[in-house]
């Protein structure tokens, strides 16, 4: 398996140790919930990830990138905000500091973005060559807000911009979306196989 595959399908190794010595159940569960729904954010399978087990009815996304914190509310646009994101780059990411109380679920970790040159060049990225391909990471803090059903409410995301990095991916390493994506939705069935049907739901 090549480099960047596996720091993708590594990306919730934390969560899973923490899914597995947890033995609150609403805690277990708001857990599982952000888990499968990383993967299927990962695997493009977002109206999935918007099911009324879930997610709330009524999400509200605070994302701050770039310049200016943008606004997502309620499903439609929480949705148009996964499919202008995820378009054209693999997200991955490693070395998270996680934690979960009644309120919901918190990570601190370095997100990344790979995508080609061109790619990278349109969403506001400065590289040396648009052909080539680069790994672009920050550390970003995400907080979840989750609702009593243990459903996500929301995120808040902030990012750290002085921890800015930028690097080459060698050929050898590159990764496509689609092959993120199939490797994502590999980790959705695994999760199926380990926890059985309709893990994640809260039963109080």
């Amino acid at each position: 398996m090549k480099r960047l595959e596996q720091l993708v399908v590594d990306g919730f190794n934390e969560t899973e140790e923490l899914v597995d010595k947890t033995t609150n159940p609403l805690h277990r569960s708001i857990l599982l919930t952000w888990w499968r729904h990383g993967l299927l954010e990962g695997a493009g399978r977002f109206d999935d990830l918007a099911t009324d087990t879930m997610m709330s009815d009524s999400p509200e996304y605070r994302v701050m990138w770039g310049e200016t914190t943008k606004i997502f509310e309620g499903k439609h646009e929480v949705l148009g905000f996964y499919n202008n994101v995820a378009a054209e780059t693999v997200m991955y990411i490693t070395d998270s500091l996680i934690a979960v109380g009644d309120w919901g679920f918190s990570n601190e970790l370095t997100f990344h973005h790979v995508a080609k040159g061109t790619v990278l060049q349109s969403i506001g990225y400065e590289v040396d060559d648009l052909e080539k391909y680069y790994d672009v990471s920050t550390r970003q803090v995400f907080l979840w807000p989750f609702d009593d059903r243990a459903r996500v409410a929301g995120e808040r995301l902030y990012e750290d911009k002085s921890s800015f990095h930028i690097e080459e991916v060698p050929e050898e390493d590159v990764i496509t979306p689609a092959r993120s994506r199939e490797l994502n939705y590999q980790g959705v069935l695994r999760m199926d196989e380990k926890y059985g049907p309709d893990f994640w739901i809260y039963q109080p």
